[in-house]
């Protein structure tokens, strides 16, 4: 396909340069008319064919970013979807050790530090590990 389309761009510009030429050589005629007519139809020639060269050229480059956006897509698909996974395994931990009742426990601990019963937690040992927090 890409061989064709580039035959179709040679095959437009040599017309196209074809059509020039005949400009040039027309361009002392005497008659007005005649030369009006010949730049009338030139310049709806010259619109087709920046056209046809424009489709050929502008398709590829297209294609570029339409294969790089895609692979931006993929990938910010598996980072969710990595995410969502890890967001499930921590809410599980989480669930589950209020689940067992350990009395005398608070269902919210405060946040950083080592202290003990932090420290020892499964479900924040996951979430250090799993979202690299060094704290």
């Amino acid at each position: 396909m890409d061989r064709a389309k580039m035959i179709f761009a040679a095959v437009v510009t040599a017309i196209f340069i074809a059509g020039a030429i005949l400009l040039i050589t027309r361009a002392d005629s005497s008659n007005p008319d005649q030369w009006a007519r010949l730049v009338y139809v030139f310049g709806a020639f010259e619109a087709i064919a920046f056209t046809a060269v424009g489709w050929v050229f502008g398709a590829e480059v297209n294609r570029q970013r339409a294969d790089s956006a895609e692979k931006r897509a993929d990938q910010a698909t598996q980072e969710k979807d990595t995410e969502a996974e890890k967001g499930r395994t921590l809410a599980g931990m989480v669930i589950g050790r209020g689940s067992t009742g350990q009395p005398g426990r608070p269902r919210l601990e405060a946040q950083g530090g080592d202290t003990p019963s932090v420290a020892s937690d499964p479900a924040v040992d996951y979430a250090r590990t799993a979202y690299n927090i060094n704290i």
